[in-house]
């Protein structure tokens, strides 16, 4: 009498594990890209806002006599993101940007930027830009003001002097 053999078909316990691991690092190293490409997204979001809230000050600037769009400091997001300094003053500075620029730029909410209409950091007293966003590189290059100081490691804290 003949015995046939029965042969299995299927995965074995080792093929399936080698599967899931390679699955778990594919897994792993999407996760890993896609916050780099966020957090990037975020610091050019945020470049891009820096840069057109200087042009508007200076557009400003230069089609209202030579003014600021306000006489001392204020947030650009209408807050009062830094002491001293109230939400009527950063409504107000918005309402006067929002004259020359038509739309107001947004940028991420682990940010701010400020304008000081007269401060003064070391040996430059004027207007200048204060901007904070979470980064460890240098400071954001901004068109048309130049980089006074930056503070910080992780939550950069930085001061740009307009050209006006």
């Amino acid at each position: 009498m003949k015995r046939w053999a029965h042969k299995q078909t299927g995965f074995t316990i080792v093929e399936l594990l080698i599967v899931i691991v390679v699955i778990a690092i594919l897994a792993a190293i999407t996760v890993v890209a896609y916050n780099g490409i966020q957090r990037r997204a975020q610091i050019s979001q945020f470049s891009s806002a820096l840069n057109s809230y200087v042009k508007g000050v200076n557009a400003y600037y230069t089609t209202n006599n030579n003014t600021l769009p306000s006489a001392s400091t204020a947030c650009f997001d209408g807050t009062a993101c830094w002491s001293g300094v109230s939400t009527a003053q950063s409504q107000s500075l918005r309402t006067e940007l929002l004259k020359s620029m038509g739309t107001l730029p947004n940028f991420p909410n682990d940010s701010f930027i400020a304008l000081l209409a007269n401060g003064t950091v070391g040996s430059y007293t004027g207007a200048y830009i204060l901007y904070q966003y979470p980064d460890t590189g240098d400071c954001l290059t901004v068109a048309g003001a130049r980089i006074l100081n930056q503070t910080g490691t992780d939550i950069k804290t930085c001061r740009a002097a307009l050209n006006l």
